[in-house]
């Protein structure tokens, strides 16, 4: 698929499914250039920087000024180094996430533990199949899991999909202090990964109105059941002892109380 003007031809063709190659070739002439001293001459090219993009406009945008990343620089100097290196570290994997499967819980790993193996409840589908139904299903009846789901579904589309960049999945949830929140997502072009975020305390995302009063009852019920012990009751609560004391503190909480 060639593109040509009078300084550069430039030529895609597909090497594979998802694989390319392009060319781009100096096409200009002695004459392509004119200068106001009657002269002509070629117009060579300089080295080049390229991107693959789901973005608008990576490199700059048509009316507005240079970004400071290395164009001006290019333009000027011909040196795409500038340039080449602030895209870089925009760079990284920009696949759809597929649908996934959620869990509020109080047991510890309920999706998984790192570096045993998939526990057969489902996350082995998700990450090679994109299908949380059977994980979200399994997960229902997890002991310690309260609420249990899948999402699939992006924001404004007709059904379940991938959710491609820019677009997003939304749920909802109810949620006591002392539960956390897993899920995970297959990374689409992997085929055989999944993505799964540490276990996220909830406890920090109550309401300010009703957090205090909620959470010093939550500590108190915690230190009666671990018999005043803090190590105990720490451990109850899913937070350190340094926490836990630092909330004692805070909420006038004594031993015995």
């Amino acid at each position: 698929m060639p593109a040509v003007s009078d300084v550069v031809r430039v030529t895609l063709d597909a090497t594979g499914p998802s694989s390319f190659r392009l060319r781009i070739e100096s096409v200009s002439t002695a004459a392509t250039v004119a200068t106001s001293d009657a002269m002509t001459h070629a117009a060579p090219l300089a080295p080049r920087v390229w991107v693959v993009h789901s973005s608008a406009d990576p490199l700059f945008t048509a009316g507005q000024a240079d970004r400071g990343e290395g164009l001006e620089g290019l333009a000027e100097d011909g040196s795409a180094t500038s340039l080449a290196g602030a895209l870089a570290a925009r760079t990284g994997l920009t696949g759809p996430i597929a649908p996934g499967a959620f869990a509020i819980h109080r047991s510890p790993s309920v999706l998984f533990r790192a570096g045993m193996t998939d526990s057969g409840m489902g996350l082995e589908a998700l990450a090679e199949d994109g299908d949380p139904s059977g994980l979200a299903g399994a997960l229902a009846s997890v002991s310690g899991v309260s609420v249990a789901g899948a999402f699939n579904t992006p924001v404004s589309a007709a059904g379940p999909a991938p959710a491609f960049p820019g677009e997003a999945y939304t749920f909802t949830f109810t949620a006591d202090i002392g539960d956390r929140l897993s899920f995970a997502t297959m990374l689409v072009q992997s085929n055989d990964l999944f993505f799964a975020p540490a276990e996220a305390d909830l406890s920090r995302y109550r309401a300010p109105e009703s957090q205090e009063g909620e959470e010093k009852a939550v500590i108190v019920g915690a230190l009666a059941e671990a018999d005043n012990s803090r190590a105990r009751a720490a451990e109850i609560l899913w937070m350190s002892r340094t926490t836990l004391w630092r909330r004692m503190r805070n909420f006038g909480i004594e031993l015995g109380e």
